[in-house]
């Protein structure tokens, strides 16, 4: 299990138990209030929404890590969180209010799949094919019914899964452990 993914885990679960998803979660006439980029990917609307993000982020998490580092792992995540809510105040006006850390778990869809692409490409394109036609019906029910899914930062997060990771592994000076992994799957 992965630690960086474990530590997110317990951030979402702490602000769904403490915080106040109302001060926490972005709202477009808020943005002036900057917290709100960071902190709304690690608030949720309710228990069955954080439940099935943390499932998939520790699935996620986990077998991004054994492609990356545990710090290239959280500046990805990071830098997706606040990515993702900066993307949707800038170009879709429409949606007024967004939590919830599925963006993120899509942009580690994306990197796993890229650095699997024999393995694991499939059942991330199965998987975020499923996600979105139940986002697109919204038939999770996750959201409060004037909030809208926000399936086009889902499909962003999956197509530049791959270059985070890539980008930030240069930036800070990490090296890749998907040789490690390989050699210890070919044992």
């Amino acid at each position: 299990m992965s630690p960086i993914a474990l530590l997110v885990a317990l951030v979402c679960a702490l602000a769904f138990a403490f915080g106040d998803v109302d001060a926490l979660e972005y709202q477009r006439g808020q943005s002036a209030d900057v917290w709100r980029y960071l902190t709304a990917s690690f608030v949720h609307y309710g228990g069955e929404h954080l439940v099935t993000n943390l499932a998939a982020l520790l699935v996620l998490g986990t077998l991004a890590e054994r492609l990356v580092s545990g710090a290239v792992l959280a500046a990805t995540v990071l830098t997706a969180a606040v990515a993702s809510t900066v993307v949707l105040h800038l170009t879709l006006p429409g949606y007024q209010s967004f939590a919830g850390i599925s963006v993120v778990n899509y942009v580690l869809l994306g990197a796993v799949a890229a650095g699997h692409p024999g393995r694991w490409a499939g059942v991330a394109i199965g998987l975020a094919l499923l996600h979105q036609a139940m986002t697109a019906f919204d038939a999770t029910g996750f959201a409060p019914s004037e909030i809208r899914p926000v399936w086009q930062l889902h499909l962003l997060g999956l197509v530049t899964g791959a270059l985070i990771p890539c980008v930030l592994m240069r930036a800070i000076g990490c090296r890749s452990r998907r040789g490690a992994v390989a050699r210890g799957m070919a044992r």
